[in-house]
């Protein structure tokens, strides 16, 4: 796949999971916190470096 074809799916999930915490979703936040735990990261100060880790592991998966 091309880098670019890679960064925008990257960011669709990122937004995935971004649209999914706005809306209250309680797996996304169970998520959220442990990531942050996980990372020494706040999970409010630190969302959105969060959910970039979150949205990494996810694109990881997909193409291992």
């Amino acid at each position: 796949m091309s880098n670019i074809h890679n960064q925008k799916e990257l960011e669709e999930i990122y937004e995935y999971i971004t649209k999914k915490d706005n809306e209250g979703s309680s797996i996304v936040d169970d998520d959220i916190n442990g990531t942050a735990r996980e990372h020494n990261l706040h999970p409010d100060d630190d969302r959105e470096e969060v959910i970039q880790i979150l949205a990494e592991y996810i694109f990881e998966e997909r193409h291992a």
